[in-house]
């Protein structure tokens, strides 16, 4: 994320919600309820600062180990996809992808599954897979999730995630 310089931007998106308030909705699962937003519009910032970590919610101790689903789809760490408790290395991966981001101008995984038009996790492990080689055997054996993505004799199911 980035520092922004320039708070009208935040300015401005306080005073159109109070005067305009976007529709919203609840949405109730087995273990919360959820407002769910409609999307609006939001002004460019004129100056922007240096990258800065943050959390948005999501914070724990660093060093327990822990196995709920964390971190943007796109930036989920192999440890977070296959279930194996994880620590500050899940924050670590974060980093790594952002700065790839920056230098590249695009995302180093999309996760995106053409059988599903959407995210996938099975499409986001082919692709680090594809690109890193395949992880190492004992950190598939700690995942809750391993029988999802490999074989029992430890092989990848395969995934071609280029197929149409």
């Amino acid at each position: 994320m980035f520092g922004i310089k320039d708070d009208s931007v935040f300015t401005y998106f306080e005073e159109n919600e109070l005067n305009k308030p976007v529709p919203r909705k609840e949405v109730e699962s087995d273990t919360d309820v959820r407002t769910i937003y409609m999307s609006q519009e939001l002004k460019i910032p004129k100056q922007v600062s240096s990258p800065i970590l943050c959390d948005l919610g999501s914070a724990v101790h660093g060093d327990k180990h822990h196995s709920i689903f964390i971190q943007p789809q796109i930036y989920r760490a192999p440890e977070v996809i296959l279930g194996v408790p994880w620590t500050f290395s899940a924050d670590i991966w974060n980093v790594g992808c952002m700065i790839w981001d920056i230098y590249e101008g695009g995302s180093l995984f999309t996760g995106h599954d053409p059988e599903y038009e959407r995210y996938r996790s099975r499409a986001h492990l082919a692709e680090m897979i594809n690109l890193l080689g395949p992880p190492p055997q004992s950190l598939v054996d700690k995942g809750e999730l391993k029988d999802k993505f490999f074989s029992s004799d430890g092989k990848y199911i395969n995934f071609d995630y280029n197929r149409k």
